[in-house]
């Protein structure tokens, strides 16, 4: 039973805009928010802040990893881990300013910072 727990876990690499690669031990269970949780810590890009890209695909926060795909499979690499890299995107920050009328004064903050 113990083994099947160990082949249950896995861990998700997960690279930002600026190419850095932080990993991420997730379960095949959670769902994605969750893992944006888990992730958060690692990268400090907050949950809400975060646009997770698997393979091509944004992930919703309500599907689990498994049903992304990202369920601890082999992979395609020499540490059967390759496969599970997630592109992080963090969401623009968009700030009003001028009157609550004039919507032309739009400021977009891509640090992504999550304020």
């Amino acid at each position: 039973q113990q083994q099947q727990q160990q082949k249950e876990k896995m861990v998700i690499t997960v690279l930002d805009t600026a190419h850095s690669k932080f990993s991420v031990p997730a379960d095949p269970n959670w769902t994605v928010a969750r893992f944006k949780s888990a992730g958060a810590a690692r990268h400090g890009v907050s949950a809400s802040s975060q646009r997770l890209i698997y393979m091509g695909r944004l992930l919703d926060d309500m599907m689990t990893l498994e049903e992304c795909g990202l369920d601890g499979g082999e992979g395609d690499g020499e540490d059967g881990g390759s496969s599970r890299i997630v592109h992080l995107f963090p969401k623009p920050n968009v700030v009003l300013r001028g009157d609550d009328d004039d919507l032309g004064n739009v400021l977009v903050d891509g640090s992504g910072s999550g304020g």
